[in-house]
């Protein structure tokens, strides 16, 4: 199987019939993030007028439904397409990853050739089984799947994108999971921690981040970890590698079943670039 740039390594916690191809409109988003390079209060990124701009595709399939009360299956696919930036490698390196990321399966691989074959792919396993539920005289269930990425941020130097796929193929609930991508525009390169935080960062970017998770969570700081409703190995409190960067600080995201039932959904916490400065590399990020 092939792999995106070691995209499973996003999974790890941190241990120390009818058819549209149909683009929205450009959304131009420069200048749509405001801020300063100080190292002072209210610390956010920056942007100027060297952001880029990019229009949103779609592409989308459906099925007519399977007798009167069956509700229509459908596939939607939605990216983001840089169209305008200074650097034309780095717009047509970034838009080819983009793309790559919309052909990946659960497991971080990529699956398919291009999307047109995950569209068809997708109609073939739902017409295949509504056949079988036709035979047992069973109604066949509404399928659906929707992968969207969107622009979480559009500065002068990151851009930051969120995948986010919700299936239903049958079972008790819906599956759904969110990934984040941060590019570096100057390079096209994406970032991982190691590439924005100073060598040491561990141990301080972590009790940072536990104090700032305990407080989105109401978690008394006094409270052993393997005591609440979270559940990390060894009951301590690990972050994950899937994160995004914002205007005023870092997202950590945990998907359904990281560290808590599927009930508990998705769960995100920031953490602000001003608790971070000291190990922060600024120079990464502005």
């Amino acid at each position: 199987m092939r792999y995106l740039l070691g995209s499973c390594c996003l999974f790890c916690l941190l241990f120390v019939a009818c058819q549209s191809d149909q683009p929205a409109a450009v959304v131009d988003t420069r200048a749509t993030v405001a801020g300063s390079r100080a190292a002072g209060p209210g610390f956010r990124l920056q942007s100027s007028g060297d952001t880029a701009a990019y229009e949103q595709v779609v592409l989308a399939r459906e099925v007519e439904p399977f007798g009167e009360e069956a509700q229509v299956t459908q596939i939607r696919l939605s990216y983001p397409k840089i169209t305008d930036f200074k650097a034309t490698e780095v717009k047509d390196s970034i838009n080819a990853v983009i793309y790559e990321i919309m052909l990946l399966n659960d497991a971080g691989e990529i699956a398919y050739d291009n999307l047109q074959q995950r569209l068809d792919a997708f109609i073939r396993e739902y017409e295949m089984a509504k056949e079988e539920m036709k035979k047992q005289l069973v109604l066949p269930n509404r399928w659906t799947c929707e992968v969207e990425i969107k622009v979480v941020l559009n500065s002068n130097r990151i851009l930051s994108l969120q995948l986010h796929e919700a299936n239903f193929t049958g079972g008790a609930h819906p599956n759904s999971y969110t990934r984040y991508f941060n590019f570096d525009l100057k390079t096209a390169k994406l970032l991982a921690l190691e590439d924005i935080f100073v060598a040491g960062y561990q141990q301080e970017l972590l009790q940072t981040a536990e104090r700032y998770f305990r407080m989105a969570r109401e978690i008394p700081a006094d409270k052993p970890m393997g005591e609440t409703d979270y559940e990390f190995p060894s009951g301590r409190f690990l972050l994950p590698r899937n994160f995004a960067l914002g205007e005023t600080g870092i997202a950590f995201c945990f998907n359904p079943y990281d560290i808590a039932p599927y009930s508990m959904g998705t769960i995100e916490f920031e953490l602000p670039y001003q608790a971070i400065l000291p190990i922060l590399k600024q120079e990464a990020v502005l």
